[in-house]
Formats: C-alpha cells, sequence, structure tokens
C-alpha cells in the first residue's frame, strides 16, 4: 500500500536535496516547485516507465557516469513510498554498488531501518551520511521526520515523548530535540570524554520549526578538542528531560564519547496514560524463609515503606523450620510491620516448593506477589510490577530483570550499582513482551490465570524448575507470562538454596522432570526468544543497559587493592559501601587489580570500577577519596589532587609490620599526610597516633550477628577445630603444619577453610579442606566446631576470631594487637604466649572443662552487644557527616533485629 505525503516526508526530502531541484522528470529537468512535491506525482512517474525499465536505468546511469546516481534515488523512492520492497532492496543493492559514497542512498537505509525501528541500524547509517558530506540543511530536514517517526510509532506503548539526535561535521555538533506539543527554548549541557579529561558544555537550544504535534529544537557547539571522528551520529529517545541524563548520544572515536551531562527544560504537560487504573488491586506479598535473616532483613528493608500502600493486604511470611535463632528474629518483625504481617511456620524442613504452596493456599487476594528472601527491591517498584495486569486483562504472571536471573539478567557496568540499573530502566517505556520462562525470585501472579490445584506442582520437591513449570500451565489456559521490563531487582542468588547439601541432586532429578513435560515447547520458544530480541530496545545480548554511566557527582570513592572477595577487608568494605548506597550515599569502588571475582561474573550489588581510566571518564564532581591499605594511598593522591578532594583513610591492620617492615616509611609517611583517618579498632588507633601523632577516629567494626550466630542443625563435634589457611607469612603459614600434625595426633579432628594454596595441599593429609567458603558456610562451621585456632602475627581487627566467637567456636589466639583489645582471656576467648610450644598449645585446649567451654560461648556471642558491621557502618556514616558531607538521596533506615541470645 503506498504512502500518504506525512509519511513519505523524509523521503521526498532525501529526493529534493539529492539534486538541488524540486521534482525529476525522466530526463532529469525540474517540472514543479517544492511546495507541490508529493507522492502521487513520483508514482506517476515510476508506473509511466515500461515493465523492468526501472533496474535498467539504475545500471545504465550508474554505469555511464557513477556520480550521476539522481535517477536511482529517485526510482529507490518511488518503489519504498509504493511499499514495493523488494524492487527498492535490489536497487539500493546496485547503489552500494556503483556508487558507496552517496549520503541520499546512507538516508535511504536510514529511512528503512526507521520504518523498522531498528535504532542502531538507523544511526550507523545517519553516521554515514554524515560522513559522506551530507548537506547540515539535508541532514535537519531528514532528522525532524526521523524523530517524528520514531515518537508516534504505533508498537511503542505509550511512546516516547522526547528525541535527540546529534551530529558532528568539522567539529561543529548540532544537537536537534523532538518534544511533544509547543515548548519554550532550553538548555542541555553535554559532556564530552577526551581520554579520560571531562569537560562540561552548555548548550541552548531554540525553535527550528514544528511538525504534527512536535517542536524540533536546534543547538550547536564546537568540541573543545581535535579529534578524528569515526561515528559522528547519536541518538536518544526518552519519556522526559531528566530521563536524557546519562544516555549516550555518540562516540566519537576511540578516545571521544558525547553524553548528556544534564537537561534543563520546562514542565512537560504529564503523559497520557494509556489505561486508567480502576479500582485499587488488593495484593498479598508471600515470602518463604529458610535460615539467612541477614537477607530477609534487606529485603523487608526495602519493603518498609511500601507497606502503608492499600493494595497490600497481607505480607505472609513462612519459616522453613529455620535454626532458633532466625525464629526469634521472625517473631520480632511483628511490632515493626504491623498488623499485615502474618507468620506462619513448618514445623518441619518441607523446602521451598511446599512452602510457597502452603503460604499461597493462605492468601486470599486476586493477586499475589512471591518474593525469595534473597532480592532487593527499588523504590516504586509495587506500581511497576502490578502495571501489566492493567495494561492487558490476558496477563497472567510477571517477571521483573534481575542481576542475577537467568536469561532476565540485568549486567551492572563497572561503577554501576543496581539501583541505577533500576533508574535506567524505570526511564524506558515498558513493553510487556513475553518471557521465555516466569522465575520465581520475583513473581506476580493473576489468580485467576492460574489451573485449578496448588501453586506448584509438588512433583518438582523442594524447588528448581517449578516456576517454569509453572509458566507452561499458565500459558496453555491462555494466559501471557510476561517481562516488566522496566523494574530490576537486586537478587543475590539462590543464597538459600545453597544451604541444602544435596543441591545437585535435586537440580538434576527436576531438569528430567521438566523437560519430559515440555523439553520441545521450552526450546522452541527459547529460540524464538533469542531471536526476537524481545529486551533488544533496553540492552544487548550480554545484559548490558543502552545507557552511558556517567555521574554528575559521587560522594566518596572506596579504593581497593583488589577484588578479592576472600580478604576479609575486602569483603567489609565492599559491604560498607552497599551500606552507604541503600542509605541514599552515591558511593563507588574503584579495584586496582582484577582477580577472578568481577571476571567470572560479580554479584554484588555495586559493581566495582578495575580501570582508573574508566572511573575519571564517568565521575565529574568526588567529595572524599577513601583508600583502605597503603597499596592503594598513591592512586588516592591522585584522584584526590584531580577532584580537590580530602582523603579519608579506612585504616584496617597495621600495615608497618607487613613485608618484613619494607611498609614502615610508606605507611608512617602517609598517616602523617593523608587529611582524616578512621581505624577499625582501638589498638589501630593508638597505634597509628602513636607513628602520627595525630587524632584518629575508631569505629567499632565487626562480623553482621544476622549471618555469624550459632546454628543449631548439627551438633558440635567434640574435640574440633577449625583453621584458616594461611596465605602468608603474617597469617602464620610456618606455623599451621606443626601444630595441625600434633593436634591430629592427640585426637582432634580438624576443618580447614579459605584459599587454595601450597599450605593448603600440605594440610589435605591432617583433615578436611573446604576451600574458599561463603560467609554463611563459613557460619555453619563455626557452629559445628569447638575451637577456632588464629596464627596471625598481628591483627588490625580480628575479624575471624569474632566470627568465630559470634558463632559459639572458642577462638584459640596469642596475644597480637587488636584481639587483645576486644577478647578477654578465661571469658570469651583462650590466649596463649605462642604456637612454637605444640604441646603447651594441645594440653591448653584438651584441658578446659565443658561448663567452662560453654561459659567462653555464652561470653563470645555476647560481643555482638559491643561490636558489629551495623554499629560500625554507622560510624563510618557519622565521619563522613562529621567532614560536612550530606547523602544525594534519601536513602532507608535498616530493621537489623538482632534478637536477644537465650
Amino acid at each position: 500500500m503506498a504512502m500518504q505525503n506525512h509519511e513519505a516526508a523524509p523521503l521526498l526530502i532525501a529526493l529534493h536535496h539529492t539534486t538541488g531541484i524540486n521534482l525529476l522528470s525522466s530526463d532529469g529537468r525540474a517540472s514543479k516547485p517544492l511546495t507541490e512535491l508529493d507522492v502521487s506525482a513520483i508514482l506517476a512517474f515510476r508506473t509511466s516507465l515500461p515493465e523492468g525499465l526501472s533496474e535498467e536505468i539504475a545500471h545504465r546511469f550508474l554505469i555511464g557516469d557513477p556520480a550521476a546516481v539522481t535517477p536511482l534515488v529517485y526510482l529507490i523512492t518511488s518503489a519504498l513510498i509504493e511499499g514495493d520492497l523488494a524492487t527498492a532492496a535490489k536497487m539500493l543493492r546496485v547503489a552500494n554498488l556503483y556508487a558507496p559514497q552517496h549520503s541520499e542512498i546512507s538516508l535511504l537505509h536510514a529511512f528503512i531501518a526507521c520504518q523498522r525501528g531498528d535504532l542502531v541500524r538507523m544511526t550507523a547509517c545517519l553516521s554515514r551520511a554524515a560522513q559522506q558530506s551530507a548537506s547540515s540543511d539535508l541532514l535537519l530536514n531528514f532528522t525532524q521526520h526521523v524523530l517524528h517517526t520514531m515518537l508516534t510509532r504505533p508498537d511503542t506503548a505509550p511512546p516516547a515523548r522526547l528525541g535527540m539526535i546529534a551530529y558532528q561535521r568539522g567539529g561543529q555538533v548540532t544537537i536537534a530535540v523532538a518534544v511533544g506539543g509547543r515548548s519554550a527554548p532550553f538548555e542541555v549541557k553535554i559532556a564530552v570524554t577526551h581520554r579520560a579529561i571531562r569537560r562540561t558544555v552548555p548548550v541552548p537550544l531554540k525553535e527550528w520549526t514544528t511538525l504534527e504535534g512536535f517542536t524540533l529544537l536546534l543547538g550547536e557547539f564546537s568540541l573543545p578538542v581535535e579529534v578524528s571522528v569515526n561515528h559522528p551520529c547519536g541518538i536518544a529517545f526518552a519519556d522526559d528531560g531528566t530521563s536524557f541524563v546519562n544516555a549516550p548520544l555518540a562516540p566519537l572515536s576511540d578516545d571521544v564519547e558525547i553524553g548528556i551531562h544534564a537537561v534543563r527544560l520546562p514542565t512537560l504537560p504529564a503523559a497520557p496514560k494509556a489505561i486508567e487504573l480502576g479500582a485499587p488491586m488488593s495484593v498479598d506479598i508471600i515470602i518463604p524463609v529458610y535460615q539467612r535473616p541477614d537477607l530477609l532483613d534487606r529485603l523487608l528493608n526495602t519493603l518498609l515503606d511500601d507497606l502503608p500502600d492499600e493494595r497490600i493486604e497481607r505480607l505472609i511470611i513462612i519459616d522453613d523450620a529455620s535454626d532458633p535463632f532466625t525464629a526469634r528474629y521472625l517473631e520480632g518483625l511483628g511490632e515493626v510491620l504491623g498488623r499485615k504481617f502474618i507468620l506462619l511456620r513448618n514445623r518441619e524442613n518441607l523446602g521451598f516448593l511446599e512452602s510457597c504452596n502452603r503460604a499461597f493456599s493462605a492468601s486470599q487476594a486476586p493477586f499475589v506477589i512471591l518474593l525469595n528472601s534473597d532480592i532487593e527491591l527499588p523504590t516504586g517498584w509495587l506500581d511497576r510490577l502490578m502495571a501489566p495486569f492493567v495494561h492487558d486483562a490476558s496477563i497472567g504472571l510477571v517477571t521483573p530483570l534481575a542481576t542475577s536471573g537467568a536469561n532476565l539478567t540485568v549486567t551492572l557496568q563497572p561503577g554501576q550499582d543496581w539501583r541505577e540499573a533500576d533508574a535506567i530502566a524505570g526511564q524506558r517505556s515498558p513493553r510487556y513482551a513475553d518471557a521465555c520462562t516466569a522465575i520465581g525470585y520475583c513473581l506476580a501472579i493473576r489468580r485467576t490465570a492460574l489451573p485449578t490445584g496448588p501453586l506448584f506442582d509438588p512433583v518438582y520437591s523442594h524447588g528448581y524448575g517449578e516456576d517454569s513449570d509453572l509458566h507452561y500451565r499458565v500459558k496453555r489456559r491462555g494466559a501471557r507470562s510476561v517481562i516488566c521490563d522496566n523494574l530490576v531487582i537486586h537478587h543475590h542468588g539462590s543464597a538459600s538454596y545453597l544451604l541444602q547439601p544435596d543441591l545437585s541432586r535435586i537440580q538434576a532429578r527436576n531438569r528430567r522432570v521438566f523437560f519430559s513435560r515440555w523439553g520441545q515447547t521450552h526450546i522452541a520458544d527459547e529460540l524464538s526468544y533469542n531471536l526476537s530480541g524481545s529486551l533488544r530496545h533496553l540492552m544487548d545480548g550480554h545484559g548490558n543497559l543502552n545507557a552511558l554511566l556517567a555521574n554528575q557527582a559521587v560522594d566518596a570513592l572506596f579504593i581497593l587493592p583488589t577484588d578479592a572477595l576472600q580478604y576479609g577487608g575486602v569483603r567489609a568494605t565492599v559491604s560498607l559501601v552497599e551500606y552507604l548506597v541503600a542509605r541514599g550515599w552515591n558511593a563507588k569502588i574503584l579495584c586496582l587489580t582484577e582477580a577472578h571475582q568481577i571476571a567470572s561474573g560479580w554479584k554484588g550489588g555495586v559493581r566495582p570500577y578495575v580501570d582508573l581510566n574508566h572511573a575519571l571518564r564517568d565521575i565529574t564532581e568526588l567529595t572524599v577519596v577513601v583508600p583502605t591499605c597503603i597499596d592503594t594511598i598513591e592512586t588516592a593522591r591522585l584522584l584526590s589532587s584531580h577532584f580537590k578532594a580530602p582523603i579519608l583513610w579506612f585504616l584496617q591492620g597495621p600495615e608497618a609490620y607487613f613485608d618484613g617492615g619494607k611498609t614502615f616509611p610508606a605507611f608512617r609517611d602517609a598517616l602523617r599526610n593523608v587529611d582524616h583517618i578512621v581505624g577499625v579498632s582501638d589498638y589501630l588507633r593508638n597505634f597509628a597516633q602513636t607513628l602520627s601523632g595525630r587524632s584518629i577516629a575508631t569505629i567499632p567494626f565487626g562480623p553482621n550477628p544476622l549471618v555469624f550466630y550459632p546454628r543449631t542443625g548439627k551438633p558440635r563435634r567434640p574435640r574440633s577445630i577449625a583453621m584458616a589457611i594461611p596465605g602468608s607469612v603474617e597469617k602464620g603459614a610456618g606455623l599451621a603444619l606443626p601444630v595441625a600434625e600434633v593436634l591430629r595426633e592427640q585426637g582432634f579432628s580438624l576443618s580447614f577453610f579459605g584459599k587454595q594454596t601450597d599450605t593448603a595441599e600440605a594440610l589435605a593429609g591432617f583433615g578436611e579442606v573446604h576451600g574458599f567458603l561463603e560467609p554463611a558456610k563459613v557460619a555453619q562451621l563455626f557452629s559445628q566446631v569447638e575451637f577456632y585456632l588464629d596464627f596471625s602475627l598481628y591483627e588490625g581487627l580480628g575479624l575471624l576470631p569474632l566470627e568465630a566467637a559470634f558463632c559459639g567456636a572458642i577462638p584459640v589466639m596469642t596475644r597480637k594487637g587488636a584481639p587483645e583489645t576486644i577478647f578477654t582471656h578465661g571469658r570469651d576467648a583462650v590466649f596463649i604466649d605462642n604456637f612454637l610450644d605444640i604441646d603447651a598449645v594441645a594440653r591448653t585446649i584438651a584441658t578446659i572443662e565443658q561448663s567452662d567451654l560453654e561459659d567462653l560461648r555464652r561470653g563470645g556471642q555476647a560481643l555482638a552487644h559491643r561490636v558489629g558491621e551495623q554499629r560500625g557502618y554507622a560510624a563510618f556514616e557519622s565521619c563522613l557527616k562529621g567532614l560536612g558531607l550530606t547523602p544525594q538521596g534519601a536513602g532507608r533506615g535498616l530493621l537489623y533485629q538482632c534478637p536477644k541470645q537465650k
């Protein structure tokens, strides 16, 4: 079907500018002025030609004179207007062969990409047209119609309200913005990054023309650097002005990028709602829980602000026979969560699936949201998750994107936290594409769409595959299972599930059941899903969001020597940054060396930078630099000089002793020259004050008591000892082997954990070697042994002895710095003179009476009321505020309901 005049406008403009004349006859002469140029005149010329002559004319003109592309462009234009894509494609192939350097041919390719909604292809074609010396008037005339076409495409629901295109020609950048309705002039600030040097350029935009309800505004600026341009065009679309911030416009070359730094514009009228909301939806929220109160605490923190919402009828938490500590934690939630909170308990561990079914049967609302306990939710999550049900009554299941979500995974970029990823997705107009499979980490359910019977089929015992099975059972009833593509949640990933000892067996069995039912259908759906590119408008095939990360300002940049989370100081710093981000601070991490953690897929909520130049490119302002060890001081000084920001040293160890004292001069000088210092223990404060002669703050840092507490799943093994595998001389690498041999000979059972080293291989002959363990697994081990032996020669805090004490494993160690100021011999720990007298070590442990063991355990667990992660975080935040800093966001307070020990 032929296009109407307004639909063919970009083609008519390209045709007009091809020759500089108005309307062509077969001999190339003008016959009508531009104002009378219309579709019917062009089609009349093409249909008057003998059949098959179009391609003949194309070849004749091009072979005779490759510069004479006028008739060819004319004929391609007429074919596109008439909808004859086959002929147009054939002639475009001819054009690419004989006249590849003509901008008009590139514009015709861009038009086809525009009609298909292919932004990537359209950007490439417009870039090529700009490089081919297309006139500015041609580009701008074409641009206004391209923007109008993209903003009014019928397959975007709701359509974007703003479109922006940038062209770079000869050092001049032209910005064109299409705005719905009539709009007053406004201004954008463009960030130009050249080899990690970032500059912002204000660009006022003024009205240029109007077109069918849209205003086109233009602005120009000169590039502040001379570059060799490779990609002179960039495109961005958004729902409002603020959505443009951080959007990419043009990577001009390998070392130059243009991004939108800020937008100031008049208030736009409210976007019309595609479907008006009716009566408030009634929703029940279900959370199955097994252990891991620390993760549940994080989830509930993100839920607290939403509980007053009148749509939420009940918050049902079902405890799957967790340990007594977790049970007491759940009992204490009633005062915090209020009347909507319902606590169900399983007398024995039934597994995830049966717990979900039991909680679902106790719910009554027409809509139910199933949440895993190991997720975190962003602000405004409930509105976005429920909107698809209003959008389409046939939708039965809704699954959002997640930082760990199989084929719905959003990959955090360096320097990005999951809330920023959600903010980027939340600016996009949702499409609610059909999902390849529903995923149970966060699943919204319309009750009427479900088949009869329990929520999940009990055949998938203990879970795994049950959500995918539900997806197909719902589809079989004619309902849709869709993606909520404007919502990103943070998913820690099977955190409670990993505690099951027979996980691999459960997964293998349930996978066989699922594929016996749905195998062929699922494989076909997965192939179709991958080919359709349902999320292409939002991210690429690797889960990278289509947005440039360009922070306007960062409150604190923490510098770590490595990303290896097996080091307690690294893990503690990452957790501190995640706490600050949750509290509204814009905090980032820079890792100077990249180990396997990031390379294999970072699972944390804040992904570190691993490239200093990348950090310098993204950060425009920095308030404070936070080095975490002597190896990061030099980088901190560089950043401090670049941003004129003070240095706050997060001091975690007596590094003057490290490497045989070689670090002492640098350590002493750094203590005296940095702006501020905060230490993790009183011992470190006194140590650093003695060397520097200055006042130093202290925070009561320690383990998280919601992770490290005594589990009771298994009784403690008599005469059992846990040891961390020493990775260096400072950690006692030379002491572990002889002590382990003597203890084994005297009947002690030994368990080793930590980094795989030569020492670890040698220790394998003396007991169990577990390798690196996640914190929850370390807590499990500490809950099963009687003692923890720590061989460190000196400690700035003694995090592992504290973690052991919190779990009821009695620390045995020498008097070595911070532990001596935190622990008391005979009350919560056992101090020995040294580990060289091996027989004395064994006798000391073996002769402790059972009653004394219980007293020592109670004393160690009581330390959680003096030191701890939460207290340390709050104290560090107070230090930041003491420097005059305030968080950029409102943030949220944490529950952190640590139950009293019984």
